[in-house]
């Protein structure tokens, strides 16, 4: 059976690896449903997987993806791919998507390769509906057509351009599908200037039917009508490679290798020091730590995929809940190119999900009570991804409600999680929204209002991404969730400085300035706590010796006759000036965990082993807090 759980485990990997770049494509022609190019590799991925099932015997889903490519072919032909049956390859995607998950949490070694066929006959393998809607595409039930753009220009004078524009859009949708206008109809009707009407149908009608009925419209002066059959047909030959450019390595092995080249790493490490000793330098040296330098960035960079992988998914979800909702929202996404481990993305983009559900269903109003708060009818929700030295920072936020903090305090007195006469602050409070089944929702879907999505968020946040989460709100103006995320980032260039005759590691990417400030420079607050004023910008000091309890007792109160080097570093929105004794110097430091018991230690972020195999603390500015 060992053999047949292998085989399953590769059989996995490969099928999610495929329906990875399915999807990937599927999102290029959704941005575009007349570029084809990414059509003839969505055939190579579909055949690919047919032959995949087919050797697993999985009969029913082999015969499914035979219909598959039996529509792409009469796609090819056509040369558009309708939505329609665009959202028919997304479920289909999903569906396979799906069953790779259940049958990786399935005791796989319960099963024989040969009684697949009886697992095929559960109820989650049920794939005769997806079936039925790919063949109706093949018998012209679901009709592709043919793709025009067009373009129409009124007269100079015309008053009422808005107007004609809308009934250009009206007498075109008596026999055609419009998949894009500029300006949008929703621009139309706010009036919003344009200088001509562009549009993009699909009709099974010529374009003389076409040009007769626009011309119909009232102040119509010219109309270019492009068929672009042909022009599909030529982009999609121009750029069409069955190359492959890839190979599959387990990340098992690249742990192996990020291992053994942190292993390197601390040698070269120590062969520096050797050379600093002896006063000599050496070429020989420096290409060595040329080509490790390198290594160090290809196994790092094989670990990581782009967010964008998973961010193309966002606005199609967010189309189709608004629709559903009845609610007018824009999404911005900013930070596709942030790259994250691979192991961490599906989790992540869980995470995201949820919460852009929750900013659709209960965040955004629908547009009848935005426009009585005088907000713009058509909400915003944002999801930004940025990186530093340590995390994956991801915000979700939206314009919309906020959530009501007085009620949130209302509901949890009636679930007896806090009692009346209970002092909580605002953050405490809204961290309530974590515990399972706590909801301020007086409506139930099938999406959300269960009360158990910001719970299961926490939790994977939380226990599987070793990560942490921020809620910010405010009524009327919206919410803000904030993810922080570890990167797992073995090796980084670090700083050693030295405190009170130990030596400590201080990561470089977050360092934006290293300075030397006289006493007199230094000042007190209220509470007797230090600061400097740096670019008229007040900035707390932090005294590491106090964190590691590195002072005597009797120096509890900062004692400062000379200030001396002051390292000026920013972790997210936090500004600090950390006290160091000496500068030491800049080198590769290779990150190790820190235990149980060092995880107690505030400003701690790991260990690292330099020159003759010297522990040497990570400091982790980000845990400080200036009370």
């Amino acid at each position: 059976m060992q053999n047949d759980k292998e085989i399953v485990n590769i059989f996995i990997s490969e099928t999610r690896e495929l329906l990875s770049a399915f999807n990937v494509n599927l999102n290029t022609i959704e941005r575009d449903v007349t570029d084809l190019r990414p059509v003839e590799e969505i055939k190579r991925l579909i055949h690919t997987l047919k032959g995949i099932f087919a050797a697993m015997e999985f009969s029913k889903l082999t015969e499914v993806l035979h219909v598959t490519e039996d529509v792409l072919e009469q796609i090819s032909m056509t040369s558009f791919f309708d939505t329609e049956t665009l959202d028919i390859f997304y479920e289909l995607n999903n569906k396979l998507n799906s069953l790779m998950n259940f049958i990786s949490h399935m005791k796989v070694n319960k099963f024989g390769l040969s009684e697949n066929q009886k697992i095929e006959e559960m109820p989650e393998f049920e794939v005769s509906e997806i079936k039925n809607k790919l063949q109706q595409v093949i018998d012209g039930k679901i009709s592709t057509g043919i793709p025009y753009e067009i373009v129409v220009d009124y007269d100079k004078n015309c008053k009422l351009k808005s107007a004609r524009a809308f009934q250009t859009l009206t007498r075109l949708e008596k026999f055609s599908k419009i998949v894009s206008s500029k300006p949008t109809r929703q621009e139309i009707e706010d009036e919003k200037s344009f200088a001509n009407l562009k549009i993009t149908i699909v009709s099974n009608e010529d374009d003389r039917l076409i040009r007769e009925e626009i011309s119909k419209v009232d102040e119509v002066s010219d109309i270019k009508i492009e068929k672009l059959t042909e022009k599909a047909n030529i982009d999609k030959r121009l750029d069409i490679s069955s190359d492959f450019q890839s190979i599959r390595v387990p990340l098992t092995d690249l742990n192996k290798m990020m291992g053994i080249l942190g292993e390197i790493v601390t040698e070269r490490n120590k062969l520096e020091q050797e050379y600093i000793k002896t006063n000599v330098s050496s070429f020989s040296f420096r290409e060595y730590d040329r080509i490790t330098t390198e290594i160090q960035e290809l196994i790092l960079n094989a670990r990581l995929v782009p967010l964008d992988n998973i961010f193309t998914y966002y606005p199609r979800l967010t189309r189709k809940l608004a629709q559903e909702y009845n609610k007018e929202i824009n999404l911005i996404v900013r930070g596709k190119g942030v790259e994250i481990d691979r192991i961490s993305i599906d989790l992540l983009n869980d995470v995201i999900i949820q919460l852009v559900r929750n900013s659709i269903i209960h965040g955004i109003e629908s547009p009848k009570n935005r426009k009585k708060k005088k907000k713009s009818t058509i909400g915003k929700i944002v999801v930004i991804a940025e990186k530093d030295y340590q995390d994956i920072i991801i915000k979700i936020e939206d314009d919309g409600q906020g959530i009501d903090v007085p009620l949130l305090r209302k509901y949890s007195l009636e679930k007896g999680l806090i009692k009346k006469n209970d002092k909580l602050s605002k953050e405490n409070l809204l961290s309530l929204l974590y515990f399972s089944g706590f909801t301020t929702s007086d409506q139930v879907s099938e999406l959300a209002g269960k009360g158990i999505g910001l719970n299961l968020v926490y939790k994977k946040i939380i226990n599987k991404l070793n990560g942490t989460i921020n809620i910010e709100t405010q009524k009327d103006f919206g919410t803000r969730f904030t993810i922080r995320i570890r990167r797992n980032q073995q090796i980084f260039s670090g700083l050693i400085v030295e405190i009170e005759n130990s030596l400590y590691s201080i990561p470089m990417p977050n360092i934006s300035r290293v300075i030397h400030v006289p006493k007199e420079k230094c000042y007190f607050d209220e509470k007797k706590r230090p600061y400097i004023v740096l670019n008229r910008e007040i900035i707390p000091l932090v005294s590491i010796r106090e964190n590691y309890e590195l002072e005597s007792m009797t120096q509890k109160n900062m004692k400062i006759d000379s200030i001396g080097t002051v390292i000026i570093w920013q972790h997210g929105e936090k500004k600090y000036g950390i006290l160091v004794d000496r500068l030491v110097n800049q080198q590769q430091i290779v990150y190790k965990n820190r235990d149980t018991l060092m995880d107690r230690i505030k400003g701690f972020g790991g260990f690292s082993y330099i020159g003759e195999g010297n522990v040497v603390p990570i400091i982790d500015p980000s845990t400080y807090s200036v009370k």
